[in-house]
């Protein structure tokens, strides 16, 4: 069977990381008196692009194979029945805690050692690899199979084993 591979768009992490580069050598000359670690922060955004050549998703001899920086998740397409998109809300949970507000508040309290807190809301789109009892072996980011590549992932999955649901 021929290797079917997705991957992420690179076009958004190479914009970022050029913007990062383009950022740090203005400042370097800039100021001309920057010192050497300039340079090690400059390894940063050749990182990421590293990072985003490299996580990948392959269907390969009955494999799916998630292959990211460290580390690799792998599981027999023959034992998966279930391929979902879900939606997730993350929740992000930052305290504020500045003098000003702890200064306001030194008279009666109710809420007794408690800190304001400001909560940050996001949704995310995963792509859940289950078994038959609604277990998942693994998850991966939705955008590695994009509206173009829908099709292709159905049909090299559905090769190895026609009996796995695909709900993308």
């Amino acid at each position: 069977m021929n290797q079917q591979v997705f991957k992420q768009s690179l076009v958004g992490g190479v914009v970022l990381s050029v913007a990062i580069l383009g950022v740090f050598i203005f400042f370097y000359f800039g100021q001309g008196n920057i010192s050497p670690m300039l340079f090690l922060i400059l390894l940063l955004p050749v990182l990421f692009i590293f990072g985003l050549l490299k996580t990948k998703l392959v269907i390969e001899d009955g494999v799916l194979r998630y292959v990211k920086i460290i580390g690799d998740e792998e599981i027999a397409l023959i034992n998966v029945a279930q391929i979902v998109t879900r939606e997730i809300e993350v929740i992000t949970t930052t305290s504020r805690a500045d003098n000003h507000n702890q200064n306001q508040n030194q008279g009666l309290s109710f809420r007794s050692g408690q800190q304001a807190v400001n909560q940050e809301r996001s949704t995310q789109k995963v792509i859940y690899v289950m078994d038959d009892a609604g277990g998942t072996f693994f998850s991966f980011p939705a955008s590695f199979i994009t509206r173009k590549d829908r099709q292709r992932f159905q049909e090299a999955v559905t090769a190895v084993n026609p009996n796995i649901e695909v709900f993308l």
